[in-house]
């Protein structure tokens, strides 16, 4: 449904109204984090766009050529791949099972992701670290 939307000077209030809604009962064994209830999500960004501009300066483009570095460091134990895609295969691998992951979820890097470098040297990261 649309929300009723009030402006007062520089305030804007949505209002939602539903109207005949049921109980939710939950199964016991149902998740702790599971959420079954309705939610709205409100952003200052008019657009997509608008995020994809901003995500653009939190993962910079010289993060790819510190990834080379940092692949080049660990190259001489790497085995004899017949192709490209078994190497690629056996660095997304070498990724997944050997850097650990570990959640930060606190300042700059709660949303911008440490160097390839830092991550290949502590040999740990969270999820925008490893993807990187």
């Amino acid at each position: 449904d649309e929300p009723e939307i009030k402006e007062l000077g520089n305030e804007r209030t949505y209002t939602w109204a539903i109207g005949g809604l049921e109980p939710i009962k939950l199964e016991e064994s149902v998740p702790r984090n599971y959420d079954p209830y309705a939610s709205v999500d409100i952003t200052e960004y008019g657009s997509w766009n608008e995020v994809k501009e901003w995500a653009v300066g939190i993962f910079p483009k010289n993060n790819a050529a510190s990834s080379k570095v940092a692949l080049k460091d660990i190259e001489d134990s790497l085995p004899i791949f017949k192709t490209q895609a078994e190497k690629i295969y056996w660095l997304i691998r070498f990724v997944q099972n050997k850097v650990r992951y570990t959640g930060f979820e606190f300042g700059v890097n709660s949303h911008q992701p440490h160097a390839p470098m830092q991550v290949l040297k502590q040999m740990f990261g969270d999820c925008k670290d490893k993807s990187q």
